[in-house]
């Protein structure tokens, strides 16, 4: 998981909506992960050059 490999066990994480170590953290954020939407991209305009 991400957070097992952008933060150290002894991290400090002062988010008062967050457990403060690492591993509860990482619970919450998967947690958080699973019931988010998956974001939609929608391209709004296309560039090409050359011959097609």
């Amino acid at each position: 998981m991400i957070v097992d490999r952008c933060f150290r066990p002894d991290c400090v994480q002062r988010n008062p909506q967050m457990h403060p170590d690492v591993p509860a953290a990482a619970a919450d954020l998967s947690g958080y992960s699973a019931s988010a939407p998956q974001p939609t991209i929608t391209p709004k305009r296309i560039i090409a050059e050359g011959a097609f």
